[in-house]
């Protein structure tokens, strides 16, 4: 069963879906209304790429390089060649051998920066449900279309799909892009230098990490739960913002955190906190923070009170 409506505050678009299955005793199903903070711009991104995906007849099986998982999405000639790189597993391979590692079937995974889906389409076929949330409106809409070729899996209904962002308040920020739903939009104004060539800007809403918790009733004391932070080089804000609630927490969530090139214009201070995270956990990649104190090089890292990294 899928829901998807839109309205309008404060001319902000208010985008929310809500899936859930009804089928069967242990069946669940949850209405949740997040607020994107979209404006008019980001909307208008949103309807142009959902009017051109809607028109796309070809579809393909990506078949993931690990697990023996498929799933379905729109065949396009601008992903095409990326899902290529994902069946070869020249993309990330790391990444997915992490979720193979951490996620089972009584792991809650919130992603982070979902993109076109590489990551929740094969974490959706491990975990209980996956809370996805993604604040590009191209990106947006190419995820949404990419679930809803899966409509007739069982894990389809375990996704919730929500638009936003993280960041270190609740409130609307400026995103830039030198083309939206090409993975680098971001809030990052070192990261936006890049992307100076032919921008593209949109207003969007952040949420706190705990504030999502508490909106999608997400309980860490009592769930095993699996974080994914690829944010664009917005993470050395984020990150220290966390370390507060993290210290607090008995039972922490697993971490998996992408470091872009650009965490080296964060301060010192951000630095410091970013290291007290990583010492609050049991297990951590050794690359995480090497001997001098420095955080980690860029790449993807991991932080576990459960599991010893693979």
């Amino acid at each position: 069963m899928l829901f998807i409506w839109y309205s309008w505050h404060q001319n902000s678009a208010v985008l929310s879906r809500s899936v859930g299955d009804c089928n069967g005793e242990n069946a669940f199903y949850k209405t949740v209304t997040l607020d994107s903070g979209w404006d008019d711009r980001a909307y208008a991104i949103y309807q142009r790429i959902s009017q051109e995906l809607n028109k796309k007849k070809e579809f393909r099986l990506v078949k993931f390089p690990i697990g023996g998982l498929t799933a379905r999405v729109v065949e396009t000639d601008a992903e095409s060649s990326f899902w290529d790189l994902v069946e070869k597993g020249t993309w990330e391979l790391k990444t997915y051998a992490a979720l193979m590692h951490y996620v089972s079937s009584d792991t809650v995974v919130v992603d982070v920066g979902t993109w076109i889906g590489p990551t929740v389409l094969f974490s959706s076929q491990l975990a209980a449900r996956t809370y996805a949330i993604e604040a590009d409106p191209a990106a947006f809409s190419k995820i949404s279309h990419n679930l809803k070729q899966n409509t007739q899996s069982v894990w389809y209904h375990r996704v919730h799909l929500q638009a936003g962002c993280l960041g270190v308040e609740s409130t609307h920020v400026q995103m830039r892009s030198a083309l939206p739903g090409n993975s680098m939009s971001s809030i990052h104004k070192f990261f936006q230098q890049g992307n100076n060539r032919a921008p593209a800007q949109w207003t969007v809403r952040c949420y706190r990490l705990p504030e999502l918790f508490t909106i999608w009733q997400i309980n860490p004391t009592i769930e095993h739960i699996f974080v994914k932070i690829d944010i664009e080089s917005y993470e050395c804000k984020v990150l220290p913002n966390l370390y507060s609630w993290l210290a607090a927490l008995k039972r922490k969530p697993t971490l998996y955190i992408a470091m872009h090139s650009q965490i080296a214009t964060c301060s010192k201070e951000e630095y410091a906190m970013i290291a007290k995270i990583a010492e609050l956990y049991r297990f951590r990649s050794t690359s995480f923070v090497n001997g001098n104190g420095a955080v980690a090089p860029t790449g993807e890292h991991v932080l576990s009170d459960v599991i010893a990294p693979p």
